[in-house]
């Protein structure tokens, strides 16, 4: 693979770079792959609402390369270790309640954007009826305009 960044070849160093990076991340396995898993024919297997939400957020993030499960940091020592532990006992208890508000909120923005799209379209249809009947206007001025002795 050749690199080459404002005409000047840098395969070798940032080649090198982006090699080692790329083998970092697939030895901690954050590369995240479409696998057959990922087909949104898996959400007609879901049992319930919530774990349709929770199916079609987890397909929503693999399709766009999103990954929300992050290492949170810690304190270090005992403190530290028992924080991170209610934080994490806290986070699976509002784990599926913020799905759901996600979820939801994703609905409304679509439809804003669905109801802008269409208010823009009948605008454009209101604009383009509107320049017709001016055209026909002037085209009916037209004649009235002339001079006499002249034709139209």
């Amino acid at each position: 693979m050749r690199l080459i960044i404002a005409g000047n070849d840098r395969s070798q160093d940032l080649g090198r770079q982006i090699q080692e990076a790329a083998e970092a991340r697939a030895r901690k396995r954050t590369l995240h792959l479409m696998f057959p898993e990922h087909s949104a024919l898996s959400l007609r297997d879901a049992r319930t609402e919530s774990e349709y939400q929770t199916r079609f957020i987890t397909l929503l993030g693999a399709r766009h390369g999103v990954n929300t499960s992050f290492p949170m940091p810690r304190r270090p020592g005992l403190s530290g270790i028992l924080l991170a532990r209610i934080r994490d006992f806290a986070w699976r208890l509002v784990h599926n309640r913020i799905i759901r508000i996600v979820h939801d909120q994703n609905v409304f923005n679509e439809l804003l954007t669905i109801a802008a799209e269409l208010e823009n379209l009948a605008l454009r249809k209101e604009i383009q009826a509107l320049n017709r009947r001016l055209d026909e206007l002037e085209k009916r001025q037209a004649p009235a305009s002339a001079p006499a002795g002249e034709a139209p």
